[in-house]
């Protein structure tokens, strides 16, 4: 089996840094076919049709193309080019852009033309594609019901997390039960709910004054989650802005006690299962994050996650008061936690995962004689 990496995609980006490691972690080797992504769209085109011309002898029949994470634009290329010796094309979207820039970030009106573009690229690029990966079951549905897929054609693959980043080495860190930090990281989306979690701060830090808030990263709500935290008067909560990912890694391992995962109120919300989740328990780190369907289909509530059942400010409150009041609690939920994401989510078992998606997939294919 060989495995091409297509497109003007990010090597580092977490879902598509995840699955490569995966791959080779398995023994899978694969190369890379990727196109300058400075250059439009419409350049890309005529420069892989050209590239084509050379690299499409070289391949093998039964070469898979992989067009990794928000890679839309470059599957109708990959198909035509894949065509040419009948390679399957899989497509890893991670999100809609549809979904994404005018229902989640609300950039365009709905009835725009931006609007009916991104649909139309979802549609396209859902529909050539042979197979679709997608992060949770409740993605899966979204893409069967909203572009008409066959289930048959989509396979759940979660994001995981990187381990050759988010783990724990020989440091010993002591900390007292007296005092809780709370630790967001994150792009600040909309589907992250970064201003109901810092609502939920101001609250917090007027009843109990061992608890402390960081907030890491930078992005959409960014400034209006600083109006907000402008009126903490203790010095208990603190913006921290962008950091770099090891950066980051070094700062939960060493301060955080408990990490919050999203709790926005947009539909995607209840369909993805964010890469914060996942890394802050493998590094053994409870995670308090809110009640979806996406969250259940891979974790237990009060087993190895804490679950709020709405993201109303004043519930996330007091589910934290309730947290920091029960350290045997959180402790508990942070090593079944730790256990649960290095058993199944690491990547080595995602990239065995795929492997057996391939393979299930491929013997379909050719009865279908795809290849």
């Amino acid at each position: 089996m060989a495995i091409c990496f297509f497109g003007a995609f990010d090597p580092f980006y977490p879902r598509t840094a995840i699955i490569r490691r995966g791959l080779l972690l398995q023994g899978q080797t694969f190369f890379n076919w990727r196109l300058p992504h400075r250059l439009k769209a419409w350049a890309r085109y005529p420069l892989g049709l050209g590239q084509a011309l050379i690299n499409c002898p070289k391949l093998d029949k039964g070469t898979f193309f992989f067009v990794p994470a928000f890679g839309h634009k470059d599957v109708p290329l990959a198909f035509l080019i894949a065509r040419i010796r009948s390679n399957p094309v899989i497509f890893d979207p991670l999100a809609s852009r549809y979904e994404t820039k005018i229902l989640d970030w609300q950039r365009k009106s709905p009835d725009s033309a931006s609007a009916k573009w991104n649909y139309i690229l979802d549609l396209l690029s859902l529909k050539l594609a042979d197979l679709i990966l997608a992060d949770t079951e409740a993605h899966r549905i979204y893409y069967c019901q909203t572009f008409g897929l066959n289930a048959k054609k989509v396979a759940v693959l979660p994001v995981g997390f990187d381990d050759s980043l988010w783990q724990l080495g020989n440091e010993v860190i002591s900390k007292s039960n007296r005092t809780m930090t709370v630790v967001f990281f994150g792009s600040f989306l909309p589907l992250h709910g970064v201003d109901r979690m810092a609502q939920a701060a101001l609250i917090v830090v007027k009843k109990e004054p061992y608890i402390r808030f960081l907030f890491i990263g930078t992005g959409q709500t960014f400034n209006k989650v600083k109006n907000i935290l402008a009126k903490d008067t203790t010095r208990r909560i603190q913006l921290l802005g962008w950091m770099e990912e090891p950066k980051i890694v070094d700062l939960v391992k060493r301060e955080a006690d408990l990490c919050l995962g999203l709790f926005g109120e947009t539909p995607k919300a209840q369909r993805v299962v964010p890469h914060k989740v996942f890394q802050a328990m493998a590094l053994g780190k409870p995670v308090m994050t809110l009640d979806t369907p996406a969250i259940r289909e891979f974790f237990t509530p009060g087993e190895n996650i804490y679950l709020c059942f709405s993201s109303e400010p004043e519930v996330i409150a007091q589910s934290l008061i309730e947290l920091y009041h029960n350290p045997e609690r959180r402790q508990k939920i942070g090593s079944e936690g730790y256990r649960l994401v290095h058993e199944k989510f690491s990547p080595k078992v995602l990239g065995q995962s795929l492997l057996n998606i391939l393979e299930e997939k491929l013997i379909g294919w050719k009865k279908a004689k795809l290849f």
